[in-house]
């Protein structure tokens, strides 16, 4: 039997997968690491669309069309704008995405910027926005500082990664 979580085609699955059978398998492009993120979307044009948030950069979330489940395929698969900041959580309804803010290197461990979560949910992804938010995310930390950086230094960067991500995402 292979290493867990790398089941062939036709290999017996542990005792926790009574009565499922693995129908295929698809390597994501070499970036597994998928968080507690995953979420199923049907799309306009009928495909069944498995959407997956990865627990740490460089990747942030990756779709993969399943409508035919012996031959999943990737879609899309974007890149954080980096390192750390991850987006380990995301929903989907209807054609709308609500994907977790978290920044590392704020606190004493990364925190999820639930202010400005709140403030983007449901509204149109436009630079106007993200600007607005970007004054919202201000409220979301105390941040520290350390040798690495001021508490300043870290509340500008995390505004500009924020500013990035509306950029790389924005432009597909």
């Amino acid at each position: 039997m292979a290493a867990e979580g790398s089941l062939r085609s036709g290999e017996q699955a542990p005792q926790l997968a009574l009565n499922m059978k693995l129908l295929a398998h698809n390597e994501l492009a070499g970036f597994g690491g998928v968080g507690e993120g995953i979420n199923l979307q049907k799309a306009k044009d009928g495909r069944r669309i498995l959407w997956l948030a990865h627990e740490s950069a460089p990747k942030n979330f990756t779709a993969v069309d399943v409508t035919d489940p012996r031959n999943p395929k990737l879609v899309v698969q974007t890149d954080l704008p980096h390192n750390d900041v991850r987006s380990n959580s995301l929903d989907v309804v209807g054609d709308i995405m609500a994907v977790a803010l978290a920044y590392g290197g704020m606190a004493d461990r990364p925190r999820r910027a639930a202010a400005t979560e709140r403030f983007l949910l449901g509204r149109r992804w436009e630079r106007d926005l993200v600007e607005r938010a970007m004054k919202v995310l201000e409220t979301d930390f105390t941040p520290i500082s350390d040798v690495r950086g001021s508490a300043e230094m870290r509340t500008i960067a995390s505004k500009n990664l924020l500013l990035k991500f509306w950029h790389e995402t924005s432009q597909r």
